[in-house]
Order: structure tokens, then C-alpha cells, then sequence
């Protein structure tokens, strides 16, 4: 009869209930819980009632290229709430009398190439269609970037002859250099490259070609040295695509602050 007690107990104290998120917010007795988790990321939910305690766990998994950031929980007063680590990637709360959502950042560890370079300033720029001839041949016209491709040449943002290699990956300086030509370009002001001195360790590894590009990109704030610290600018040197978006973020902000939207002046003259 104890024994049968026991059994009964773990039972009722093990009853769980497992789900993989997409948009869904997870009812519980207590409350429902909301996950706001970036690009990348899968969670799953386990819930662990004993007596009147109910206990969350969250398990996270990243898609390849993907690095959890961070994990933040609050109630539905954006009171933080105290979790355990008990595992990779596992974590567990005690659930509230109320609404939980869960903030979950991730980390884009893929490498840029020179195609998600023209489709990031593309994309900038309100995705424009432009009537220019494409100059190069090993860009067909049903790939997804080729639009991009044709608006960045017809910007006059990218320097490659002959083959543009969409898969190679784009180098720190390359980047620079797109970014000072479209600034150019939408008439902002870029004299912070004129006689700028650029104080990298590795200054005299910036291409000539390449120099006012970097010149203007770190003066500007736009991109800054690799490693501050170590005072390398890096500039053959590939980018992680997260780095890539804050770049992009930093530079938008240039045209935010000044007399002109990018957006919006683009497509006004579009």
C-alpha cells in the first residue's frame, strides 16, 4: 500500500507537457508563457508540476552558424525572473501566478560573402529595381541576389572585373570600401576621411585602392579596428554576419542623423 502511494506521488508530481515554439505563447495553470527568441534558435518547453509548484524548463537548440547570446525572463510586470543553468543550453524557472516571456538572443557565426554584401546594402537602400545591363556573367538572373548585384553595380559600389565570385567571402576592407562609395554616392558627407591618419598596427596592410574606404568606415564610426585593444583593423580579414549587421545598423544611423532618410531618399529618386 505504500508503495503504491509512492507511485501514485511521482506520477502526479512528473505529469509534464512538451512544446516546440513557432509563435505560439504555451498556456500553463499559472499563466501563459511567450518566447521572443531571434533567428537561429528552436526552444522547447518541459513543465514539471510538484504539489502547487510548477517548474519551467527550457531547452534551446541553434540551428549551424547560430551562438546563444543570452537568455533573459521576465514576468508580465518586466520583473526579472532568477533561473538555473543545469545543462548546455538547458535552463530552468520556477513559473509565477502570471504571464512569463522569455527573451532568447542568438549570434550569426556564418561568414559574409560578397553576395550578402550587395543584398545588405540593397536592403538598405528599400530593395530598388534599377535598369542596368549585369556585368558579370557568373551571376544568373534567377538568383536571389542578382538585383542586388545589378543595383550595387549600377551604384558604382562594387571594384571585381570579370567574375563576381557571389560565394567568395567578403574581406573587412572590401566592405569598407562599398560602404565609402554609396555614402558618396547619396551625398553624405564624408570628409572624415580627408586626412584622417588611420592609427591600426596593421595600416600598412589596407590596400591602397582600399585605404579612403577604411579610412572613412572607422573615422566615421561605422566600422572600428577589429580589436581595439590590439589596435588591428583587419583589413583582409572576413566578417561574421552578426558583425556585418551592426555595421549596416551604424550606418543607417548616418542617414537617420542627417537632413535626409537613406530609405526614403532612395526611393524617391527610384
Amino acid at each position: 500500500m505504500k508503495l503504491r502511494a509512492i507511485a501514485l506521488l511521482a506520477v502526479l508530481c512528473l505529469l509534464f507537457s512538451t512544446a516546440a515554439f513557432a509563435d505560439e505563447p504555451q498556456p500553463y495553470l499559472n499563466g501563459s508563457v511567450f518566447v521572443d527568441a531571434s533567428d537561429g534558435v528552436e526552444v522547447q518547453l518541459t513543465r514539471v508540476r510538484i504539489a502547487n509548484k510548477i517548474t519551467v524548463r527550457v531547452a534551446v537548440e541553434t540551428e549551424d552558424d547560430y551562438l546563444l547570446r543570452g537568455i533573459e525572463i521576465y514576468d508580465e510586470d518586466g520583473k526579472s525572473l532568477p533561473f538555473e543553468v543545469v545543462g548546455c543550453y538547458l535552463y530552468t524557472f520556477d513559473m509565477p501566478r502570471c504571464d512569463v516571456t522569455i527573451h532568447i538572443a542568438t549570434e550569426d557565426y556564418g561568414i559574409v560573402t560578397r553576395a550578402d554584401g550587395a543584398v545588405g546594402l540593397w536592403k538598405l537602400a528599400g530593395s530598388p529595381v534599377v535598369d542596368y545591363i549585369m556585368p558579370y556573367d557568373d551571376v544568373g538572373s534567377d538568383a536571389e541576389y542578382a538585383e542586388a548585384v545589378r543595383w550595387a553595380a549600377a551604384e558604382g559600389l562594387l571594384e571585381w572585373n570579370g567574375s563576381f565570385s557571389a560565394d567568395k567571402p567578403l574581406t573587412r576592407e572590401e566592405l569598407a570600401v562599398m560602404i565609402y562609395k554609396y555614402a558618396q554616392s547619396r551625398s553624405l558627407d564624408t570628409t572624415a576621411a580627408a586626412g584622417y591618419e588611420l592609427d591600426t598596427i596593421d595600416r600598412a596592410f589596407v590596400s591602397t585602392d582600399a585605404y579612403d574606404g577604411v579610412c572613412y568606415a572607422v573615422a566615421s564610426g561605422v566600422m572600428d579596428a577589429e580589436n581595439r585593444t590590439a589596435g588591428y583593423f583587419n583589413p583582409q580579414g572576413e566578417l561574421f554576419k552578426y558583425e556585418f549587421d551592426g555595421i549596416l545598423d551604424r550606418f543607417a544611423n548616418l542617414f537617420d542623423s542627417g537632413d535626409d532618410n537613406i530609405q526614403g531618399e532612395l526611393t524617391d529618386e527610384t
